[in-house]
């Protein structure tokens, strides 16, 4: 009987071991079933959510380009903008920009040329202003006055008494008076016909003082009227000067009115009744000036 009940334990605990391995075993192949196919269920969901973003990013750009072509001129503004500029391209290339930089630095120079010019412009008033002033209230040369200090006695022994020496202020003052501008001046001579008659006239050309293309300053331009008046002068045609800067502004034998770039204004004195044409041949170096 003790045998036989150990030897009945003894199966019975082989049993139960055995029994308890194969549970263990089951157990341990559920488990490896389990993650299996937890690892599945993670690549199905990995795989689904990269299928899904992936269809998400192609409708977006689908989307996008279908917008874009909506638009038909490639602009980056929206709709609303582009209404409102009606149809405006506000996209700007390289060249669009460097166009954008020359005309702003075209802009700049006139501002520059405009400054110069004004400034010079100011300067001739100013002198206008101060040249007013002083001969307002001057003699017109009218015979008995005194000759002022400056002059030479060569002109006050040679001018007639009603004319009076003209100064290059004087001759700068009454050409402004009358044209509102200090033009160039100038003595011009010349042979004329068979008979070799001499002509000398006083040329007034376009070019004036205050241009910004002008190439005299203010000094200079008042020594050129005083090396013209002291001509002038000598010549006895100070009033016959200043009679023809009194009158008024028209036409003369077919010239302008006024200087231009192509024809002078020209004052002949060889018209004038008291003009000595051999005095005249003198004074611009006899035979060989001509």
């Amino acid at each position: 009987t003790e045998a036989t009940t150990e030897t009945e334990v003894d199966v019975r605990a082989a049993d139960t071991e055995a029994t308890t391995e194969t549970k263990l075993d089951v157990c341990v192949v559920r488990v490896a079933d389990t993650q299996t196919e937890a690892a599945v269920d993670v690549r199905a969901s990995a795989t689904e959510a990269a299928s899904a973003l992936g269809g998400a990013l192609g409708k977006l750009t689908g989307a996008v380009a279908k917008e874009l072509k909506s638009w038909g001129d490639g602009s980056w503004a929206p709709k609303t903008a582009r209404a409102w500029g009606k149809n405006i391209n506000l996209s700007k290339s390289e060249e669009a920009i460097e166009e954008g930089r020359a005309a702003k630095r075209a802009f700049e120079r006139e501002q520059l040329e405009f400054g110069a010019a004004a400034g010079a412009m100011f300067a001739a008033e100013a002198l206008a202003e101060q040249l007013k002033a002083e001969f307002d209230d001057a003699g017109s040369g009218e015979a008995g006055e005194d000759a002022p200090d400056w002059v030479p006695e060569s002109w006050k022994a040679n001018a007639a008494g009603a004319n009076k020496p003209m100064s290059g202020r004087e001759l700068a003052h009454i050409c402004y008076s009358k044209y509102s501008m200090f033009y160039e001046m100038s003595i011009s001579h010349t042979l004329i016909g068979a008979s070799a008659s001499v002509w000398v006239s006083l040329c007034l050309y376009s070019g004036h003082l205050g241009q910004q293309s002008f190439p005299l300053s203010e000094d200079e331009y008042l020594e050129k009227c005083e090396c013209v008046a002291a001509f002038i002068n000598e010549l006895e045609m100070a009033d016959f000067t200043r009679a023809f800067f009194r009158e008024r502004i028209y036409p003369r034998r077919g010239l302008p009115s006024r200087p231009r770039v192509d024809t002078a204004v020209s004052l002949r004195y060889n018209q004038a009744p008291n003009f000595d044409e051999a005095w005249a041949r003198e004074l611009l170096g006899g035979e060989n000036a001509f």
